[in-house]
C-alpha cells in the first residue's frame, strides 16, 4: 500500500494528487474509520447519559417519598395508617367514581394536567420530567387529603386545586 502512494506524490513533494486512485481508497478508508469511531462514541455517551438520569430520577423519586413521608409524620398520620393512593386516569366518571369507593384518591389526569404543554419530543428526559411532576402531584394531594383539605370539598375543586397546582409546578420547567 504505501508503494502506490508514491505516484499519488506531485512532484514538489509537499502535497498529494488528489484524484489518483491510491489516495482516494486511503482517504474513504480514514473518512469511514472516523465516522465508525464518532458513532460509537456517540452511542456511549447516550449510554452513559440515561444510566446518569435514571439514577437521578431515582433519588428524586426516593427524596420526594420521605418528604411526604415526613409531612404525614408532622401532621399526625401514623405510619401504620392506610394513606389512600392517588391515580391519575383518563377515563369515564364511571370509572373514577368507582377507583374513588375501592378507597383511591382517583383524579382526571386531564382536568389536573391540562395546563402542561405537551412535549414536542418524547425524549427519555422529558418522558421522566412528566413522571416527577405526576409523582410531585400525588403527593401533594397526600398531603393535602392528610391535612383534611380534602375532607369537605366536592371532587371537581379537588381537582381544579390540583390542577392550580401543577400549573405552578409547571411554570418552573
Amino acid at each position: 500500500m504505501l508503494k502506490g502512494l508514491d505516484a499519488a506524490l506531485n512532484i514538489d513533494r509537499e502535497s498529494f494528487n488528489y484524484s489518483h486512485p491510491h489516495y482516494q481508497y486511503l482517504m474513504k478508508w480514514v473518512h469511514n474509520s472516523l465516522r465508525q469511531l464518532a458513532n460509537t462514541h456517540k452511542a456511549l455517551a447516550s449510554t452513559v447519559r440515561v444510566e446518569k438520569q435514571k439514577v437521578q430520577q431515582t433519588q428524586r423519586m426516593s427524596l420526594l417519598t420521605e418528604k411526604v413521608e415526613r409531612a404525614l409524620k408532622d401532621a399526625g398520620i401514623d405510619a401504620e395508617e392506610e394513606i389512600p393512593d392517588v391515580i391519575f386516569t383518563s377515563g369515564e366518571p364511571a370509572e373514577l367514581t368507582s377507583k374513588r369507593k375501592q378507597g383511591l384518591l382517583a383524579f382526571d389526569g386531564d382536568v389536573v394536567f391540562r395546563d402542561v404543554p405537551e412535549q414536542l419530543r418524547a425524549t427519555a428526559a422529558n418522558k421522566a420530567r412528566r413522571e416527577y411532576l405526576e409523582e410531585k402531584t400525588k403527593a401533594v394531594a397526600k398531603i393535602l387529603d392528610a391535612y383534611g383539605v380534602f375532607d369537605r370539598m366536592k371532587y371537581a375543586k379537588q381537582q381544579e386545586l390540583l390542577r392550580a397546582i401543577v400549573a405552578v409546578f409547571a411554570s418552573e420547567e
